[in-house]
């Protein structure tokens, strides 16, 4: 996988040490019909969504995690566990209702102190935030400083 470094600018074709990816959950059918869901409907992938995960985990296939972190919610649980099944990697999840940034400083923490090199993290985002989700964003990347950052916005 080729990706510019947000840090250096620089292209990179392999990981490097201490490499953190975010990404973001598979469709719904609420993603599907336009509706906005946020935390308080907890809907789990559709079939469209297990294959974006299944093709999201086909293009990571030659990278390695050694843990994933990811919120409780199902659909970020189902990504998550989809991708965890195809590299082999176990799943660590945060408690519903979690603040984003904190799920990926505990993960952040947990790799630092297992010596895990990558991590792998889904927030499952909050698009119905709207100008709210851009502060969201910020703030995870504030806090855990990624080399490499995915968004994958709403299909509404």
């Amino acid at each position: 996988m080729n990706w510019t470094c947000t840090k250096c600018g620089k292209l990179q074709t392999s990981p490097t040490k201490g490499l953190l990816f975010l990404v973001r959950h598979g469709e719904t059918d609420f993603n599907k019909s336009g509706k906005l869901m946020g935390q308080r409907i907890d809907e789990s992938l559709n079939v469209e969504g297990e294959k974006q995960a299944n093709e999201l985990a086909l293009n990571l296939v030659n990278e390695k995690f050694d843990v994933i972190f990811t919120s409780p919610l199902k659909r970020a649980f189902e990504t998550a566990k989809i991708i965890s099944d195809k590299l082999k990697v176990p799943i660590i999840k945060q408690t519903y209702g979690s603040d984003p940034a904190a799920v990926a400083f505990d993960a952040i923490q947990y790799a630092k102190k297992n010596k895990i090199q990558a991590v792998l993290i889904d927030t499952a985002g909050r698009m119905y935030t709207k100008a709210n989700l851009l502060k969201e964003m910020e703030k995870i990347i504030r806090v855990s400083k990624p080399n490499l950052k995915i968004f994958v916005g709403e299909s509404i």
